[in-house]
């Protein structure tokens, strides 16, 4: 058994003693009494006198150090002095009983001699009765009370004391034994209530995080369903529009109306999905040393103009720390912080920084803006959670921002915290541990050279109509020979009528539960050679995510960014499906 454990049950033991000794205390404290009465004779007078006043003060003394302490304001510390000090309180006053019961045996006749081990016979009984809870001290209690008796009863010279004494010495082992059992039963039955009172406590506990879990889902889905609605309807109708006006301006009009839905909708599906991929685990941080001013002049470079035409300042404090971190991740967490900031300051400014803090930094983003209520601090990093936007205005963000930022931060080990004072601003803090300048690595440049479309042969397979075409004609329009297949049995009767692609892009689900990654495997093995490949997905559920993330292919999340996919078509590191 643990520390931890053992105290525990301790503390049960105590409490156990705390109700049963008050009951028998008044029966206790009458045996000293009721056994000079028992025994009295004028010749002894003065040494039972004696022993009772003593009797009465140890018992008085004791009462006292048990009712001067609540075990429920003991700390576990505690706990064991005080278990030891009523243990030896216990032996003292065992001790009482046995030298009178000594001392008493050599000056009675055989009736009151009957009468004294009747007492203590009692004794031992109340005893067990009301200190039973804690072994310890009724085995120092009987063990006082009844050895001194014995040995005195044992070494007279009287047969039938001698045998009296052995009955003493019999009594208390007896009830030795007895305490030795009751004490292991006592553990097992302290034990399995705590266990059954831990068991309650977790069950109740994962109760309420399941509660939480289902209203956070539930809020979770209302949000999201209801932002995914507002650009959908205005997407549908500008479309409906756009199909019945002949006017070119206002076609031109219409067309920038729908490119502006289908951007809001992108910024959903992708908040949604950033979400997804730190859930599953498909985020793979890449830590390395970087320099404090390298990520905070890309930042204040990329929000310079946003915060300007709202007449804020965007300032960083010159520093030559450096982080270890993952500086892309850590570059979003920061994109999403400041861009919370700016969207919420009015006047004033963002200033972003860091200072020492331990071994390590401390990133701080502060901002002299309207501030966050403290009971909403908590809160703010729940998904689609916003204090100022109950309608769900779309140009007030999504409320997704610091739910990513937390799951980043969580995912590199970095500790995230928020102070905030309503109407004077909020600072969000970040611990980065730190590194050295030896260890920065030096970034290769990009190469910005226009990719050329080199015509390749591309088969597409998906079992949503709508999508396969769309996509089809989208590669088609680059140059690109196509093929389509709507399942894997569709896929396998393209290449029998002597298509032979060089890149494979396919939606992860597929009909009759195949996905994929089965299509490749099918392909590879008709064709006997690994196909350059791309996954596509719909899928936001983590555990899909992790299953089509985890084939090493590049892995495109629809709705699918042109820009990427054509990039990756005339890329030489297209993934190779395998089998």
């Amino acid at each position: 058994m643990t520390k931890e454990g053992r105290t525990d049950v301790l503390r049960e033991q105590l409490l156990l003693l705390e109700k049963q000794l008050p009951g028998t205390q008044v029966g206790a404290t009458l045996g000293g009494p009721i056994l000079a009465v028992g025994i009295w004779d004028q010749e002894h007078a003065t040494t039972l006198i004696a022993w009772l006043v003593i009797f009465v003060v140890t018992v008085t003394l004791r009462y006292s150090l048990f009712r001067k302490y609540k075990i429920d304001d003991l700390t576990d510390d505690q706990l064991g002095t005080y278990a030891w000090w009523f243990s030896a309180s216990m032996g003292v006053g065992g001790l009482v009983w046995g030298i009178g019961g000594a001392v008493f045996s050599q000056h009675i006749d055989g009736n009151q001699l009957m009468f004294l081990m009747i007492v203590f016979a009692g004794m031992a009984v109340m005893a067990f009765l009301s200190i039973s809870a804690l072994v310890r001290a009724y085995q120092m209690f009987i063990a006082a009370a009844f050895l001194p008796l014995s040995a005195a009863l044992i070494y007279s010279q009287n047969p039938s004391y001698q045998m009296s004494g052995i009955a003493a010495f019999l009594c208390f082992a007896i009830m030795w034994h007895a305490s030795r059992t009751l004490k292991k039963y006592i553990y097992d039955v302290i034990e399995l209530r705590l266990e059954r009172a831990e068991l309650i406590e977790k069950l109740s506990q994962e109760k309420r995080l399941a509660e939480e879990s289902g209203k956070a889902k539930s809020r979770f889905f209302a949000a999201a369903s209801h932002d995914l609605r507002q650009p959908l309807n205005a997407l549908h109708l500008f479309v409906d529009a756009l199909m019945k006006n002949k006017d070119p301006t206002q076609q031109r009009h219409l067309c920038n109306r729908v490119n502006q839905s289908t951007l809001a909708l992108n910024a959903i599906v992708d908040g949604v999905l950033d979400i997804s991929k730190i859930e599953s685990g498909t985020i793979r941080k890449k830590v390395r040393a970087v320099m404090a001013s390298d990520l905070f002049s890309k930042v204040v470079a990329e929000f310079s103009l946003t915060a300007k035409a709202k007449g804020l300042t965007l300032k960083t404090v010159s520093s030559s720390a450096v982080f270890r971190t993952d500086p892309e991740l850590l570059l979003r967490v920061l994109h999403n912080l400041v861009a919370n900031a700016i969207r919420y300051t009015d006047a004033g400014g963002v200033l972003i920084g860091c200072r020492r803090s331990g071994p390590g930094y401390r990133i701080e983003v502060v901002d002299t803006g309207r501030g966050v209520p403290l009971d909403h601090q908590t809160k703010i990093f729940e998904e689609f959670y916003q204090i100022e936007n109950p309608e769900r205005a779309q140009n007030k963000g999504l409320g997704l921002g610091l739910s990513i930022v937390k799951g980043l931060c969580e995912l590199l080990g970095h500790d995230i915290t928020v102070k905030s004072t309503l109407g004077k601003g909020t600072v969000f803090g970040i611990s980065v541990p730190s590194g050295t300048s030896q260890d920065i690595e030096q970034e290769t440049p990009e190469d910005t050279t226009m990719l050329l479309d080199v015509p390749k042969s591309v088969l597409i397979i998906d079992d949503d109509a709508l999508s396969l075409e769309a996509l089809t004609n989208t590669v088609s329009s680059w140059g690109h020979i196509t093929a389509s297949a709507s399942s894997v049995s569709a896929a396998i009767q393209v290449i029998s009528d002597n298509f032979s692609p060089e890149i494979v892009i396919t939606d992860f689900r597929l009909q009759d539960g195949k996905t994929g990654l089965d299509a490749l495997a099918v392909l590879h093995e008709i064709m006997n050679e690994d196909i350059p490949a791309i996954i596509v997905t719909g899928d936001t559920d983590p555990e899909r995510i992790k299953e089509a993330g985890s084939s090493g292919l590049p892995l495109l999340h629809k709705p699918i960014n042109p820009a990427k996919l054509r990039a990756l078509i005339n890329s030489s590191n297209v993934g190779k499906g395998s089998s």
